[in-house]
């Protein structure tokens, strides 16, 4: 049987393996490396499946500049205590050096890998000899099995498992589906997996929490907000029983618990420059991550949020359905005041199921809202369409890897507003709007 070869071209080796893993019950996966993105890509998929990894070399450290030789391998290969615990290291490196780990989504992701290692459904090892193989077997679940005589499939190549073998670079791979080509690719990988120094499963679980756990950002750090509120609250001495208030001792047990990374407080240019604006006596800021709230300040310290006669938080709009912020509306740069009305910009999170079919699932791009310049609170309208969305390459491939263009920080220099923002959670660019001088709009896809 002839078999065309997998390039990432005209067919992508991480579409094939997603057509490939509904009908399976058991993965077995041998690479070189261990790329935490490949995993990544495929988790949705992965999380109900009994996985092997079998890792021929090591880490992929070279993120962080810490390529170790194989001759350097083979000088301890026998040494298997001492192959765990720098496979334990070089984890912890790559997960606190670099920002594999940094986006809630990603860290989700990397809870559901130590949920599967510890009910034992993924379990990795690290081949005695170095390997640099890549082979990927899918065991059939007994209703696509044909009575064991298709047990399964298995693809072969040059992919690793990460975001650039399975799609974002030219492979060459082959996938066979015949028992026979089955039957010896898993053959091979048992007599490997064998032979293979465990690195974490259910026998060494209490070592892999010691070693890697205990030692990562992801458990270690506090959240932001209440380190931001740590912060304060050391500078100010603010009395209380144990000279630390927490979130909710500061809001008698309101809003402690709610989730937000920015917010744009109110500015307006004055006399070519842009200050913060105050707006009936106080200071105004727009804040909120899945819909958008708003408080108010006498300090730019403590803000108190706008709530509802109920006391709940007063939300000043949301997703909508159907549109390119169906997902999130995310408060972006500083809101800007006009006598005409106030300007948010902020960041819209495209929904995978019920939103704008013309955009890729999960991007986000960057919309606009209006609110009354004499009623910050009251909402007027926002645009239909993004003003900013993923068009380049950056903007479109990186460790976010459905795009995005994130829109954070905003200033008015020389008569022009620069906007900066994020590039698939890779890069970090700058867009310049010059009002004598306005650049077309974004096309429409």
């Amino acid at each position: 049987m002839a078999h065309s070869f997998i390039t990432n071209k005209d067919r992508l080796l991480s579409d094939i393996i997603t057509g490939i893993l509904p009908k399976s019950d058991a993965v077995d996966i041998l690479v070189g490396y261990f790329y935490f993105s490949g995993y990544a890509h495929l988790a949705d998929k992965l999380a109900d499946k009994y996985l092997r990894i079998l890792v021929g070399l090591d880490i992929d450290t070279r993120i962080s500049n810490r390529v170790r030789e194989v001759e350097e391998l083979v000088e301890w290969q026998r040494i298997r205590s001492k192959v765990r615990e720098e496979y334990f290291n070089n984890l912890v490196r790559l997960i606190n050096e670099t920002d594999n780990t940094d986006t809630d989504e990603t860290i989700k992701i990397f809870r559901q890998f130590q949920r599967k290692i510890y009910d034992g459904t993924l379990e990795i090892r690290k081949t005695e000899a170095p390997c640099h193989a890549k082979m990927y077997l899918f065991a059939y679940n007994d209703s696509n099995n044909e009575n064991g005589e298709q047990p399964g499939d298995v693809i072969t190549g040059s992919s690793n498992l990460s975001y650039q073998g399975l799609q974002g670079r030219t492979e060459i791979n082959v996938r066979f589906t015949d028992k026979a080509k089955y039957t010896e690719g898993k053959q091979i990988f048992d007599e490997l997996w064998a032979n293979a120094i465990p690195i974490v499963d259910e026998n060494t679980v209490d070592r892999w929490k010691e070693k890697v756990e205990s030692q990562i950002w992801i458990d270690r750090l506090f959240q932001p907000y209440k380190l931001y509120l740590r912060v304060l609250n050391e500078y100010f001495d603010i009395p209380s029983k144990t000279n630390v208030r927490t979130p909710f001792d500061i809001t008698d047990g309101k809003f402690f618990n709610l989730g937000c990374k920015s917010g744009s407080i109110l500015t307006e240019v004055v006399k070519g420059k842009q200050v913060i604006k105050k707006v009936n006596g106080k200071y105004f800021m727009y804040w909120g991550e899945e819909h958008v709230f708003a408080a108010t300040s006498d300090d730019l310290i403590h803000w108190t949020p706008i709530v509802n006669i109920d006391g709940s938080l007063k939300k000043l709009f949301s997703p909508r359905d159907g549109y390119f912020d169906s997902h999130l509306t995310e408060c972006g740069p500083p809101a800007i005041y006009t006598p005409k009305g106030i300007v948010l910009l902020y960041n819209g999170k495209n929904h995978s199921g019920r939103g704008d079919k013309r955009y890729t699932a999960n991007v986000y791009a960057a919309g606009q809202a209006l609110f009354d310049a004499n009623d910050p609170t009251r909402f007027i309208t926002r645009l239909d369409e993004p003003f900013f969305r993923p068009m380049d390459s950056f903007e479109k491939s990186g460790q976010y890897v459905d795009g995005t263009v994130f829109i954070e920080g905003m200033v008015y220099y020389k008569d022009k507003w620069y906007l900066y923002y994020g590039c698939a959670d890779s890069k970090v660019g700058t867009a310049i709007y010059n009002p004598k001088k306005p650049a077309a709009a974004d096309p429409l896809p």
